[in-house]
């Protein structure tokens, strides 16, 4: 990983998204510090279970994420049209 300075930029390995490190913009009683952001100021980290992650997907796991919610709701109704019957 890159070391964090104001303006150094590198790529996710996650999602192979562009990031660019700035001063965070939290409001207090948070303190400001450097992190890395996604292009729009947005940060690409989140914090659970005692990890760090990366806060933003593909387009490609977006596209696979809806195209399973689709088929989820696809066999819902197929199921619920063959209890109809």
């Amino acid at each position: 990983m890159v070391e964090k300075q104001e303006g150094a930029s590198m790529i996710c390995s996650g999602c192979g998204e562009k990031l660019v490190c700035r001063m965070s913009n939290y409001k207090p009683p948070y303190t400001n510090k450097l992190q890395w952001q996604n292009q729009d100021g947005t940060a690409h980290y989140k914090y659970e279970e005692g990890k760090f992650s990366c806060n933003t997907q593909s387009a490609e796991s977006k596209q696979l994420k809806q195209a399973l919610k689709e088929q989820d709701e696809f066999l819902k109704e197929a199921e619920l049209s063959k209890g109809e019957q």
